[in-house]
């Protein structure tokens, strides 16, 4: 079923194939995994991190109006419902929406007239017998007021209307910015009528309005990818109220999955009420249980989910693919059972994973001397952990990790020379080099890159996409470059050559 989505995370997978396939992971969820660079991967593997909702590392980002994300496929997708009056036309906008595709950004706006008879008067020809549509530029100006360019466009100029006062066009994929001016025309040649100040700021919608979600599928849906046999709908007066369908639900996941009477009170409650296509009249609640972990208060660590329909009936759904609360009570059994058997190497893995949960979890975010300790107390597995492009466990070990003595370059010193030898290299003015930090970091003493000791780093610039990324392999004691590239993103778990960049 498609529902609300999580910042960082794709579509949940359906329940009935992740019994059959990934039952390791069904403690948590199992999604696809968008990581912070906004590639997609497949999230099979028995990591942490790809089995759980992480809002506390979410980047601040870039739309007095407010965008917020919506993740689908490769897509990142921000989007801000709070109308904005254009008094001088008699209009407003309804919705604007950014795409952050690879190799574009898609921009959509749409609005509606609030004053008929003003909007006529402003677009209309002077016949009256041709009402012209809005036009929309993102632009920028200059300190008298007026515009100084155009933000660049991608493919062409706005495409213009899909639909009833529907706008489309593409700005370039660098055009990713924390503010934009939006300058609204009756005449893209003329002068603008208004302009309207947009900001970005990053929301959970899970944390909306069940009604605010029903807007959010409703807009997704305008695209063809997005079709689904199920769909949103805003609850009635008639419906079985929510908290009532909230109460029944949770009696149901505590009893049925044999948990204490307080194990559901430390997370977020989401409720959707939704139909299918194959039974349109048959409302029915969906409702999830999110756990967050100890101490946090956004990591989801667990979801229960449960449907109960408008009699109060708690209930499988195979219309959306939706086992029973009992079979996946089972399910959950089982991959408890098989947590136990698990390899002691992939245990140490993910203590060490969880510990670091609030740096992001994954191996390369970790600091140089957590993987300098790991390391440690990874040596009675060095040879027994494959290298494989799918097996973290083995990726995390082929280099070996400590930390500087004496005598050779520090932390910070050590930082402050890569950023110096990649600034030097690439000719890149400090503005921008400033931008740029390293995510991945470690002391290499394995001596398979060079004879001694060696610092890596990889630069990145935060909250960007298609902007090049920096790697650096430098001499511990000197600071002389062994290995200064520059590289653009991809998958992981693709290219053995390409991961071990960031290990």
């Amino acid at each position: 079923m498609e529902r609300a989505e999580v910042p960082g995370m794709i579509r949940e997978q359906r329940l009935s194939r992740w019994i059959e396939e990934y039952s390791d992971s069904i403690l948590h969820t199992c999604f696809l995994y968008l990581s912070d660079q906004g590639q997609a991967e497949d999230a099979t593997q028995d990591i942490r991190d790809e089995n759980s909702m992480d809002d506390d590392r979410e980047e601040s980002g870039v739309l007095t109006l407010t965008l917020s994300p919506v993740y689908s496929g490769e897509e990142r997708i921000l989007c801000s419902t709070q109308p904005v009056s254009l008094e001088s036309v008699g209009a407003q906008i309804d919705l604007i929406r950014l795409i952050v595709l690879p190799a574009e950004i898609q921009y959509q706006i749409s609005y509606s007239i609030t004053d008929p008879q003003k909007y006529h008067s402003v677009m209309d020809d002077e016949s009256h017998s041709i009402t012209k549509p809005l036009s929309f530029r993102f632009v920028e100006l200059n300190a008298g007021g007026t515009v100084s360019r155009y933000l660049k466009e991608g493919i062409s100029d706005p495409v213009g209307c899909i639909g009833d006062h529907v706008i489309i066009g593409y700005l370039g994929v660098s055009e990713l910015y924390d503010e934009y001016t939006l300058a609204v025309y009756e005449n893209p040649l003329g002068n603008p009528l208004e302009f309207v100040t947009v900001k970005v700021q990053y929301e959970n919608n899970l944390t909306w309005t069940p009604e605010e979600r029903v807007w959010q599928q409703g807009s997704d849906r305008t695209k063809p990818h997005n079709e689904a046999d199920d769909t949103l709908v805003n609850p009635t007066s008639d419906d079985l109220p929510e908290v009532e369908a909230v109460a029944i639900a949770k009696e149901a996941v505590l009893r049925v999955c044999k948990l204490q009477d307080d194990a559901l009170e430390r997370g977020r409650v989401v409720a959707d009420m939704y139909v299918t296509n194959a039974r349109p009249e048959y409302r029915r609640w969906f409702i999830q249980f999110q756990v967050f972990k100890e101490g946090s208060d956004s990591y989801v660590s667990r979801v229960y989910t449960c449907i109960v329909d408008q009699n109060g009936q708690v209930i499988s759904d195979p219309d959306i693919n939706e086992p029973s609360l009992e079979e996946k009570a089972a399910a959950m059994e089982a991959a408890l059972q098989r947590e136990k058997k698990k390899p002691d190497d992939l245990k140490k893995y993910l203590e060490y994973f969880d510990a670091q949960a609030d740096n992001g979890g994954f191996f390369w975010y970790w600091p140089y001397d957590v993987k300098a300790a790991y390391w440690q107390e990874m040596q009675p597995w060095i040879n027994e952990a494959p290298l494989e492009t799918d097996t973290e466990v083995g990726m995390t070990l082929y280099y070996a990790y400590g930390i500087p003595s004496s005598d050779e370059l520090q932390h910070d010193d050590a930082v402050r020379i890569a950023r110096e030898l990649i600034r030097e290299k690439y000719q890149i003015a400090d503005a921008q080099m400033a931008k740029y930090d390293p995510f991945c970091e470690a002391f290499d003493i394995s001596g398979k890159l060079y004879h001694g000791n060696v610092w890596k780093f990889v630069f990145a610039e935060a909250g960007t996409h298609g902007s090049p990324y920096y790697r650096v392999v430098m001499d511990a004691k000197t600071g002389q470059a062994v290995i200064v590239e520059e590289f653009l993103w991809q998958s992981f778990k693709k290219d053995l050559e390409y991961d071990l960049k960031f290990y």
